[in-house]
Protein backbone atom coordinates (compact mmCIF):
# COMPACT_ATOMS: atom_id res chain seq x y z
CA UNK A 1 0.00 0.00 0.00
CA UNK A 2 2.75 2.53 0.91
CA UNK A 3 4.79 1.54 -2.33
CA UNK A 4 0.96 2.69 -4.25
CA UNK A 5 0.65 5.88 -2.51
CA UNK A 6 4.81 6.75 -3.08
CA UNK A 7 3.79 6.13 -6.73
CA UNK A 8 0.87 8.42 -7.01
CA UNK A 9 2.91 11.15 -5.11
CA UNK A 10 5.63 10.84 -7.45
CA UNK A 11 3.06 10.83 -10.39
CA UNK A 12 1.31 13.91 -9.57
CA UNK A 13 4.76 15.87 -9.23
CA UNK A 14 5.85 14.49 -12.85
CA UNK A 15 2.76 15.98 -14.14
CA UNK A 16 2.95 19.10 -12.56
CA UNK A 17 6.27 19.45 -13.25
CA UNK A 18 5.75 18.95 -16.94
CA UNK A 19 3.29 21.41 -17.02
CA UNK A 20 5.23 24.44 -15.11
CA UNK A 21 7.87 23.68 -18.01
CA UNK A 22 5.33 23.77 -21.18
CA UNK A 23 4.38 27.37 -19.33
CA UNK A 24 7.81 28.61 -19.16
CA UNK A 25 8.41 27.81 -23.04
CA UNK A 26 5.79 29.07 -23.63
CA UNK A 27 6.97 32.34 -22.00
CA UNK A 28 10.38 32.23 -23.57
CA UNK A 29 8.19 31.84 -27.07
CA UNK A 30 6.62 35.10 -26.31
CA UNK A 31 9.55 37.17 -24.52
CA UNK A 32 10.53 40.21 -26.59
CA UNK A 33 13.22 39.97 -29.03
CA UNK A 34 15.82 41.76 -27.49
CA UNK A 35 15.29 39.24 -24.09
CA UNK A 36 15.52 36.61 -26.32
CA UNK A 37 18.46 37.59 -27.96
CA UNK A 38 19.90 38.05 -24.85
CA UNK A 39 18.87 34.69 -23.37
CA UNK A 40 20.28 33.00 -26.39
CA UNK A 41 23.59 35.12 -25.65
CA UNK A 42 23.21 36.81 -29.39
CA UNK A 43 23.56 40.33 -29.50
CA UNK A 44 23.40 40.87 -33.12
CA UNK A 45 19.62 40.33 -33.89
CA UNK A 46 17.93 43.83 -34.18
CA UNK A 47 14.54 44.27 -32.70
CA UNK A 48 12.05 45.18 -35.26
CA UNK A 49 8.37 43.93 -34.66
CA UNK A 50 7.81 42.48 -37.93
CA UNK A 51 10.09 39.79 -37.68
CA UNK A 52 8.56 36.42 -36.56
CA UNK A 53 10.88 35.27 -33.32
CA UNK A 54 14.47 36.36 -34.79
CA UNK A 55 15.07 36.47 -38.63
CA UNK A 56 11.68 35.10 -40.37
CA UNK A 57 10.31 38.06 -42.32
CA UNK A 58 6.98 38.48 -44.71
CA UNK A 59 7.20 40.23 -47.99
CA UNK A 60 6.74 43.43 -47.90
CA UNK A 61 3.95 44.92 -49.74
CA UNK A 62 4.19 47.88 -51.90
CA UNK A 63 1.32 49.81 -53.19
CA UNK A 64 1.09 52.77 -55.46
CA UNK A 65 -0.34 53.83 -58.83
CA UNK A 66 -0.11 52.13 -61.82
CA UNK A 67 -0.16 54.95 -64.56
CA UNK A 68 1.43 57.93 -63.93
CA UNK A 69 0.85 60.46 -66.39
CA UNK A 70 3.31 62.82 -67.85
CA UNK A 71 4.15 66.43 -64.95
CA UNK A 72 2.56 63.98 -62.39
CA UNK A 73 4.68 63.09 -59.08
CA UNK A 74 4.11 59.80 -57.40
CA UNK A 75 4.34 58.04 -54.47
CA UNK A 76 5.09 54.48 -54.00
CA UNK A 77 4.44 53.21 -50.10
CA UNK A 78 5.49 49.57 -48.32
CA UNK A 79 3.72 48.54 -45.10
CA UNK A 80 5.59 50.36 -41.70
CA UNK A 81 8.30 47.46 -39.91
CA UNK A 82 9.99 49.11 -37.39
CA UNK A 83 13.43 47.99 -36.82
CA UNK A 84 13.94 46.81 -40.31
CA UNK A 85 16.11 48.20 -42.98
CA UNK A 86 14.41 49.36 -46.41
CA UNK A 87 16.01 49.09 -49.32
CA UNK A 88 14.74 50.95 -52.37
CA UNK A 89 15.53 50.95 -56.20
CA UNK A 90 14.35 51.48 -59.65
CA UNK A 91 14.44 50.10 -63.38
CA UNK A 92 15.25 51.74 -65.52
CA UNK A 93 16.97 54.38 -63.23
CA UNK A 94 15.13 57.09 -62.66
CA UNK A 95 15.87 59.49 -59.50
CA UNK A 96 13.65 59.11 -56.25
CA UNK A 97 13.48 60.31 -52.91
CA UNK A 98 13.22 58.14 -49.73
CA UNK A 99 11.12 59.39 -46.94
CA UNK A 100 9.31 57.19 -44.39
CA UNK A 101 8.19 53.95 -45.47
CA UNK A 102 8.23 55.04 -49.09
CA UNK A 103 9.81 57.06 -52.28
CA UNK A 104 8.27 59.65 -54.23
CA UNK A 105 9.16 60.24 -58.30
CA UNK A 106 9.27 63.76 -59.62
CA UNK A 107 8.79 64.58 -62.72
CA UNK A 108 10.06 65.10 -65.43
CA UNK A 109 10.46 61.00 -66.05
CA UNK A 110 10.34 59.54 -69.79
CA UNK A 111 7.65 57.33 -71.26
CA UNK A 112 7.82 54.02 -70.41
CA UNK A 113 7.23 50.98 -67.87
CA UNK A 114 9.49 50.95 -64.83
CA UNK A 115 9.99 48.53 -61.63
CA UNK A 116 10.12 49.17 -58.31
CA UNK A 117 12.03 46.47 -56.18
CA UNK A 118 11.75 46.73 -52.48
CA UNK A 119 14.20 44.72 -50.00
CA UNK A 120 13.28 44.63 -46.58
CA UNK A 121 16.16 43.08 -43.92
CA UNK A 122 16.17 42.03 -40.41
CA UNK A 123 19.08 40.39 -38.85
CA UNK A 124 20.28 38.49 -41.15
CA UNK A 125 17.17 37.79 -43.23
CA UNK A 126 16.34 39.46 -46.26
CA UNK A 127 12.90 39.44 -48.00
CA UNK A 128 11.87 41.25 -51.10
CA UNK A 129 9.02 42.18 -53.54
CA UNK A 130 8.58 44.27 -56.99
CA UNK A 131 6.03 46.30 -58.24
CA UNK A 132 5.64 47.22 -61.58
CA UNK A 133 3.89 50.72 -63.17
CA UNK A 134 4.03 52.71 -66.39
CA UNK A 135 4.69 56.71 -67.22
CA UNK A 136 2.29 57.26 -70.10
CA UNK A 137 3.88 58.80 -73.22
CA UNK A 138 1.64 62.67 -72.84
CA UNK A 139 -1.26 62.77 -75.29
CA UNK A 140 -0.50 66.27 -76.44
CA UNK A 141 3.45 67.61 -76.40
CA UNK A 142 2.90 70.17 -79.16
CA UNK A 143 5.71 72.68 -79.85
CA UNK A 144 3.17 75.15 -81.68
CA UNK A 145 2.93 78.42 -80.42
CA UNK A 146 1.50 82.36 -81.71
CA UNK A 147 2.58 85.22 -80.90
CA UNK A 148 1.41 89.05 -80.35
CA UNK A 149 3.30 91.83 -81.45
CA UNK A 150 2.79 95.76 -81.07
CA UNK A 151 4.75 98.75 -82.21
CA UNK A 152 6.25 100.64 -79.44
CA UNK A 153 6.50 104.77 -79.51
CA UNK A 154 10.17 104.29 -79.92
CA UNK A 155 9.81 102.32 -83.35
CA UNK A 156 10.64 98.58 -82.14
CA UNK A 157 8.47 95.77 -81.91
CA UNK A 158 7.09 93.81 -79.16
CA UNK A 159 6.62 90.41 -79.37
CA UNK A 160 5.03 87.96 -76.62
CA UNK A 161 5.30 84.40 -77.26
CA UNK A 162 2.58 82.19 -76.55
CA UNK A 163 2.67 78.10 -76.21
CA UNK A 164 -0.21 75.57 -77.08
CA UNK A 165 -2.21 75.20 -73.89
CA UNK A 166 -1.96 71.94 -73.78
CA UNK A 167 1.88 72.82 -72.61
CA UNK A 168 1.33 75.40 -70.41
CA UNK A 169 1.13 72.78 -67.56
CA UNK A 170 3.75 72.02 -64.60
CA UNK A 171 6.67 69.39 -65.50
CA UNK A 172 6.81 70.92 -69.08
CA UNK A 173 10.24 72.85 -69.99
CA UNK A 174 10.39 75.49 -72.63
CA UNK A 175 13.47 76.76 -74.34
CA UNK A 176 12.71 79.96 -76.89
CA UNK A 177 15.29 81.40 -79.11
CA UNK A 178 14.59 84.23 -81.03
CA UNK A 179 17.12 86.17 -84.11
CA UNK A 180 17.40 88.74 -86.75
CA UNK A 181 16.67 87.36 -89.71
CA UNK A 182 16.90 89.82 -92.66
CA UNK A 183 15.58 93.65 -93.43
CA UNK A 184 11.77 93.26 -94.45
CA UNK A 185 10.77 92.40 -97.53
CA UNK A 186 13.77 90.38 -97.95
CA UNK A 187 13.64 87.84 -95.05
CA UNK A 188 16.92 84.82 -94.73
CA UNK A 189 15.27 81.39 -94.66
CA UNK A 190 13.21 80.15 -92.12
CA UNK A 191 15.16 77.41 -90.58
CA UNK A 192 14.98 76.42 -86.81
CA UNK A 193 18.24 78.17 -84.43
CA UNK A 194 20.27 75.58 -83.76
CA UNK A 195 20.61 75.08 -80.03
CA UNK A 196 24.30 75.97 -79.66
CA UNK A 197 22.90 79.75 -80.72
CA UNK A 198 20.78 80.03 -78.01
CA UNK A 199 23.25 81.77 -75.60
CA UNK A 200 25.48 83.13 -77.51
CA UNK A 201 25.60 87.05 -79.28
CA UNK A 202 23.39 85.76 -82.24
CA UNK A 203 20.57 85.04 -80.39
CA UNK A 204 18.46 86.38 -77.31
CA UNK A 205 16.65 83.54 -75.13
CA UNK A 206 15.73 81.80 -72.04
CA UNK A 207 14.62 78.61 -70.25
CA UNK A 208 11.24 78.32 -68.41
CA UNK A 209 11.73 75.13 -65.78
CA UNK A 210 9.12 72.52 -64.82
CA UNK A 211 8.10 75.19 -62.28
CA UNK A 212 7.25 78.17 -64.93
CA UNK A 213 10.36 80.09 -63.50
CA UNK A 214 12.40 81.90 -66.51
CA UNK A 215 16.52 81.49 -66.69
CA UNK A 216 17.15 84.51 -69.45
CA UNK A 217 20.28 83.76 -71.50
CA UNK A 218 21.90 86.09 -73.51
CA UNK A 219 19.93 89.67 -74.63
CA UNK A 220 18.96 92.90 -71.77
CA UNK A 221 15.17 92.66 -71.14
CA UNK A 222 13.45 89.63 -72.58
CA UNK A 223 11.21 88.82 -69.68
CA UNK A 224 8.62 85.80 -68.82
CA UNK A 225 5.87 86.16 -71.22
CA UNK A 226 2.13 86.97 -70.71
CA UNK A 227 1.42 83.20 -70.85
CA UNK A 228 3.45 82.08 -67.99
CA UNK A 229 5.29 79.70 -70.32
CA UNK A 230 6.49 82.07 -73.03
CA UNK A 231 8.71 84.56 -73.51
CA UNK A 232 8.33 88.88 -73.73
CA UNK A 233 11.23 90.68 -75.81
CA UNK A 234 11.28 94.31 -77.38
CA UNK A 235 15.16 94.19 -79.12
CA UNK A 236 13.99 94.36 -82.43
CA UNK A 237 13.17 97.63 -84.80
CA UNK A 238 10.54 97.89 -87.23
CA UNK A 239 11.29 96.39 -90.61
CA UNK A 240 12.71 93.41 -89.59
CA UNK A 241 12.43 89.48 -89.92
CA UNK A 242 12.26 87.83 -87.13
CA UNK A 243 12.90 84.12 -86.20
CA UNK A 244 11.75 81.97 -83.00
CA UNK A 245 12.64 78.34 -82.76
CA UNK A 246 10.55 77.26 -79.14
CA UNK A 247 12.02 73.82 -77.84
CA UNK A 248 9.39 71.73 -75.71
CA UNK A 249 10.44 68.91 -73.39
CA UNK A 250 7.96 66.47 -72.33
CA UNK A 251 8.85 63.77 -69.79
CA UNK A 252 11.82 63.29 -70.94
CA UNK A 253 11.07 64.14 -74.93
CA UNK A 254 11.85 66.91 -76.99
CA UNK A 255 10.04 68.58 -79.89
CA UNK A 256 10.82 71.81 -81.88
CA UNK A 257 9.53 74.29 -84.14
CA UNK A 258 10.40 77.71 -85.30
CA UNK A 259 8.32 80.71 -86.62
CA UNK A 260 9.81 83.46 -89.33
CA UNK A 261 8.06 86.94 -89.27
CA UNK A 262 8.60 89.99 -90.82
CA UNK A 263 7.00 93.46 -89.44
CA UNK A 264 6.12 96.46 -91.70
CA UNK A 265 3.68 99.58 -91.39
CA UNK A 266 1.20 100.45 -93.89
CA UNK A 267 0.26 104.54 -92.92
CA UNK A 268 1.68 104.55 -89.64
CA UNK A 269 -0.01 101.21 -88.99
CA UNK A 270 1.18 97.55 -87.94
CA UNK A 271 0.77 95.55 -91.58
CA UNK A 272 -0.56 92.25 -90.53
CA UNK A 273 2.94 90.28 -90.99
CA UNK A 274 3.60 87.39 -93.02
CA UNK A 275 4.33 84.43 -90.99
CA UNK A 276 6.64 81.22 -92.16
CA UNK A 277 6.36 78.25 -90.12
CA UNK A 278 8.58 75.23 -89.98
CA UNK A 279 7.30 71.81 -89.70
CA UNK A 280 7.13 70.44 -85.87
CA UNK A 281 10.14 68.16 -85.50
CA UNK A 282 10.10 65.38 -83.23
CA UNK A 283 14.14 65.23 -81.25
CA UNK A 284 13.88 62.10 -79.16
CA UNK A 285 15.74 61.95 -75.74
CA UNK A 286 18.41 64.77 -76.03
CA UNK A 287 20.43 66.98 -73.72
CA UNK A 288 19.50 70.77 -73.60
CA UNK A 289 21.15 73.68 -71.65
CA UNK A 290 19.65 74.85 -68.47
Amino acid sequence: MKKMILAFTLLVFSVAGMAQQDIKQKDFANTDMKELASQKGLSNIPKCFCCDNAYNLPVPPISGPKIVKCGDTARFVTADCAGAKYSWSMNPTINFQQNGNGITIFPPVSPGTYTITLKLQCGKAVTSNTYTFTVEKPAVCNPSFTFTYTLLGNGYVNINTIPDASTQVPGTEHWWGIQYNGTHPNCNTCAPIPFTEFNNTKSWGGYINPAGVLIPYMGTGLTKGTSGYGINYSGFPNNSCVRITHYIKCCGETYRQTQCVSFTTVNGKMAKPVITESKVEYLGHVTLLK
